[in-house]
């Protein structure tokens, strides 16, 4: 049992370290106008299979249960709307992907609301590529709550369009 949790937490470790490095440049400025573009990955860029992994976030499983119809259901929604994309070929191994991208889903810290966030990670060597996090709300109903993390999850996979349709206009 030991050796199960352990294998676990270190196979989680680069997503959980990601997370905070992800927490702590969301609250960085963005760039100005007029500052030239910084180069891209080429692996982002020449990506067809990717794997969708469910990140840790700041929300135990059992507040997850409470406040949605089960604790997968923000990443379930965000798989189903890549799915729906049809960008990239879903995969079910890391090892068959050419990018992980990694989902999580945090509540609010220091008065921030709900917020979903991704990091696109190369699955050779576990560095973050590009990450983008957006807010999902914050409290309410049941339902509120769900239409706020699709909201959200909506923003995020219009935050990729956007990303990759300046790629390659």
């Amino acid at each position: 049992m030991f050796k199960v949790k352990r294998s676990l937490a270190l196979a989680f470790a680069p997503i959980l370290l990601t997370s905070l490095v992800v927490a702590q440049l969301t609250t960085q400025a963005q760039p100005q106008k007029g500052v030239a573009q910084t180069p891209v990955p080429e692996e982002l860029l020449s990506a067809h299979k990717i794997f969708i992994a469910n990140a840790p976030g700041n929300v135990s499983t059992t507040d997850l249960m409470k406040m949605y119809d089960g604790v997968n259901q923000p990443y379930s929604e965000f798989y189903t709307s890549m799915r729906n994309w049809r960008k990239f070929v879903l995969v079910a191994s890391p090892s068959e992907a050419d990018l992980i991208i990694a989902f999580s889903y945090t509540a609010p810290v220091h008065n921030v609301a709900n917020q979903v966030r991704l990091v696109i990670l190369d699955p050779k060597t576990a560095v973050p590529l590009w990450w983008f996090a957006e807010s999902a709300g914050g409290g309410g109903s049941k339902n509120t709550r769900h239409k706020d993390l699709q909201k959200g999850i909506d923003t995020l996979i219009a935050d990729l369009k956007r990303f990759y349709t300046a790629q390659n206009p």
